[in-house]
């Protein structure tokens, strides 16, 4: 029965193909995206390697050595219709990205909606994601050395498909971006059907599949990103462009970013892959940002817990801090002109904090810090949870009245009467991370080894009460 019913819907799909011609010139009056074109520097003829090494990657950033493509091989690498190929926005496009490399199962260039036969071979690790058979695979992998520098590398991409239209709930074409290498497990879990009542799959890839929805470990494919007027009911389709695609292809992503954490200096692997799902009849696209493989121009402090923020004593709530210093810069990628124009930090970057420093809470806050890069025109955000701790309500008063710690404001010296009450000190950073862990031998209290800043006090008494204070060191 299963069989009968995938015919059909093959047979549909093959008539569908046909009349998808008819409608074709609707779609291609909006392309405004040049794909394999006459450029000026000949990038339509680009090899799998230049396009790695001189167009997706900033290799006065990062070192990358190319390894190996699969392709369509009915077309050699000065065809418009190979399977991959080197795009530019055209004036005025609202497409995301000014240029960049794609890989396709099909035909990257030209006017072609769907180039599917004859096929060719597809991918087994697609297979593994998508349960089905896949065919028109178009692989670039590539090894790279992690910068020094940073714990972290980005990949900006949106995925593009015929198959939105009639298909999206059926066939399953997708994406794969696997990173392998030091300190990146081979198996991984994997929410394979964007379903949350399913379990999700344990899967080894000898690396991991970075290509997700954000925030997700669902793969990009077409059946796990479904605009909401379909006869399946969307799926997350937040990542959905409603907007009239700007490719050739019926219906496309926003853009998306993969993240993958790695060590500094030593070497990974990258695999990436798109493959149709199923049959070879309608196409599939990924557009990757040009030079989108780099380091970040800049970054934040990672952070591991939440943030501490206690209540004054008067239970008036407390003054949220200006968390800017949580942000770290990295000029490595400027050119030495770029370098020049850069002054000083504060004049070329613009840092917003939501809700603003001195804002007066009194619960759990969301701050959010929004940077720009006025030299790299970039904007990044990151936003984090401020734990609000309430001043101390039902403990009497006689348990910690013999505490008192002074000065505060101080220099790195404190002292505490009544020490040999105390059974652990420790003191937290403004972001909740334990820096000081002090045995309390004596009435001084030396942390002049800490930076000026605010800081946390936790104070255990021998009866087992805590009790918690603030501490400015200037």
């Amino acid at each position: 029965m299963v069989f009968i019913v995938k015919s059909k819907i093959y047979n549909m799909k093959r008539k569908l193909l046909n009349l998808s011609f008819l409608v074709a010139s609707t779609i291609l009056s909006a392309q405004t995206v040049d794909v394999n074109s006459t450029f000026a520097n000949g990038e339509e003829n680009y090899t799998p390697q230049q396009l790695v090494e001189d167009i997706f990657a900033n290799t006065s950033c990062i070192t990358v050595n190319f390894t190996n493509s699969v392709s369509n091989p009915n077309y050699t690498n000065t065809d418009s219709e190979k399977s991959y190929g080197y795009f530019e926005r055209q004036n005025g496009s609202p497409f995301p990205f000014e240029n960049g490399i794609v890989l396709t199962t099909g035909s990257a260039g030209g006017t072609d909606q769907s180039v599917g036969s004859p096929a060719w071979l597809g991918d087994n690790d697609l297979e593994i994601f998508t349960e089905e058979s896949s065919f028109n695979a178009t692989t670039f992998e590539f090894d790279f050395v992690a910068p020094v520098d940073l714990n972290e590398v980005r990949f900006e991409y949106l995925f593009a498909s015929n198959e939105y239209g009639p298909f999206e709930c059926f066939y399953s074409d997708g994406f794969a971006l696997i990173v392998s290498g030091p300190g990146i497990d081979s198996a991984n879990y994997y929410d394979i059907d964007g379903d949350s009542s399913t379990p999700d799959a344990l899967i080894d890839l000898g690396g991991k599949n970075i290509a997700l929805i954000p925030n997700t470990n669902i793969p990009v494919q077409v059946t796990n990103i479904i605009p909401e007027s379909t006869s399946c009911g969307g799926k997350n389709q937040e990542w959905y462009n409603y907007e009239l695609p700007e490719s050739k292809y019926s219906g496309e992503t926003l853009p998306m970013e993969a993240i993958i954490n790695v060590i500094p200096g030593e070497t990974y692997h990258v695999k990436m892959v798109i493959a149709d799902s199923r049959d070879s009849a309608f196409d599939s696209a990924v557009f990757l940002n040009g030079n989108s493989f780099i380091l970040p121009d800049f970054y934040f402090d990672e952070i591991d817990d939440d943030i501490l923020l206690v209540e004054d004593s008067a239970g008036a709530g407390s003054q949220l801090p200006d968390y800017s210093d949580l942000l770290n810069i990295n000029y490595n990628c400027l050119s030495e002109e770029q370098i020049q124009m850069t002054i000083t930090q504060e004049e070329e970057l613009t840092i917003v904090q939501t809700p603003e420093a001195g804002t007066i809470i009194h619960e759990n806050t969301l701050v959010t810090l929004e940077v720009t890069d006025h030299i790299l025109n970039k904007t990044h955000d990151i936003s984090f949870m401020v734990d609000f701790i309430p001043v101390q309500i039902g403990i009497e008063e006689s348990a910690f009245e013999k505490f008192k710690i002074y000065p505060n404001p101080s220099n790195g010296t404190i002292y505490i009467n009544n020490y040999e009450q105390i059974a652990s000190f420790k003191v937290f950073d403004y972001r909740g991370a334990e820096v000081c862990d002090y045995q309390v031998l004596n009435k001084t209290i030396d942390l002049q080894n800490l930076e000026n800043g605010i800081y946390f006090l936790e104070i255990e008494n021998r009866e087992g009460e805590v009790y918690l204070d603030k501490l400015i060191l200037e």
